[in-house]
């Protein structure tokens, strides 16, 4: 074997291994019944926009898959974290609505305390006179 036929046998096991790690995030991306699209397969498998187009049994696997989510309700994993976060955020905010009505009510007796002992003392300083 030439150099070039080891070179050409290279590039055929690593377009393999490209192949099957696109396949696998498309199979893994549906068994989750997340929406299968091309911006988050890049972003999972590190492989370019092009190639999701151009690499046939990528392509097909990819139409497949799109073909089975046609109708079906989708998981997007980011509108999860945005809910999470939101949920998150509103249990806090009932929280500190919870302190800051403990604090009203608190400041309420006291100021209502502290009108009783001021008409107890202007009833006293009316008795002096």
């Amino acid at each position: 074997m030439n150099n070039y036929d080891v070179m050409v046998q290279q590039n055929l096991v690593e377009s393999k291994e490209k192949e099957d790690r696109a396949i696998a995030e498309i199979r893994r991306m549906l068994s989750k019944n997340e929406e299968v699209r091309v911006c988050d397969l890049i972003r999972n498998t590190g492989l370019s926009r092009s190639f999701f187009y151009t690499n046939d049994v990528v392509s097909r696997e990819l139409k497949n898959a799109r073909k089975l989510q046609i109708g079906a309700e989708l998981v997007r994993p980011q509108k999860q974290i945005i809910e999470k976060s939101l949920i998150k955020e509103v249990e806090l905010l009932k929280k500190r609505l919870l302190q800051k009505d403990m604090q009203i009510a608190e400041m309420e007796k006291e100021l209502s305390r502290l009108r009783k002992a001021q008409n107890i003392s202007d009833l006293n300083m009316l008795r002096n006179l």
